[in-house]
């Protein structure tokens, strides 16, 4: 998690016109460390993860060293122990809203999974929340496993140097790379871009039209 200075919370706050109150209103941090923070006591972890999501939902953002700026609208960047959690809700408003399917390139059924939160132990619930509103489909290289099963999800292995080295969802008019960090278990680089959206599309369904469906997978067309 980054360092926050003091100089920047209270940047933030003006450029905003909040008040400290404000400020501990829409973070759920104590007034007490609000002012703590902005006398120039570090704090890390869960406090300043709050301060950031805050400030970034209102279209702002910290920026090293010790700067603050409009954040770009075609670009989002998720990150933090709830990145997970937060990219999941926010990938469901999407489909929710606009439907049609995800499409995902990854390196294997495990990374799909985890990178959404879900696993075995919770019969892949979240997969299937999504399922409700659109289709999903992922490519795997050629050397990835089907062994789990994921009847949620339809799945196609092509040649591993097809598919690329960034794992990848594309949903709605955005895709989003996500990024393994060992630190806080994964980064989303979101970017909300129609025309860009639509080239990974058509890519995506290019190379999924000469993809082989695994054996075991859901569905086979």
């Amino acid at each position: 998690m980054q360092r926050i200075y003091s100089t920047q919370i209270k940047m933030a706050r003006a450029y905003l016109g909040w008040s400290q109150e404000e400020l501990s209103e829409a973070t759920g941090v104590g007034i007490s460390t609000i002012r703590k923070m902005e006398t120039g006591h570090i704090l890390r972890g869960k406090t300043t993860e709050a301060i950031c999501r805050a400030i970034e939902k209102e279209g702002l953002e910290f920026v090293e060293p010790e700067g603050v700026r409009r954040r770009s609208n075609d670009v989002e960047l998720i990150k933090g122990q709830d990145s997970v959690e937060i990219f999941f809700e926010a990938m469901l408003k999407t489909v929710r809203e606009e439907k049609g399917e995800i499409a995902s390139m990854m390196a294997s059924q495990e990374l799909l999974a985890s990178s959404i939160g879900c696993g075995q132990s919770a019969k892949f619930e979240r997969l299937m929340r999504l399922n409700t509103h659109a289709d999903i489909l992922c490519l795997l290289p050629d050397t990835a496993s089907c062994s789990l099963t994921m009847p949620e999800v339809r799945f196609r292995r092509i040649e591993k140097d097809k598919i690329g080295l960034a794992p990848t969802f594309i949903y709605g008019k955005k895709h989003a790379v996500v990024v393994p960090n060992d630190d806080e278990g994964f980064q989303f680089v979101v970017f909300h871009s129609s025309t860009l959206t639509f080239s990974y599309r058509a890519h995506f369904l290019s190379l999924w039209k000469n993809a082989i469906p695994c054996n075991g997978s859901s569905a086979q067309n």
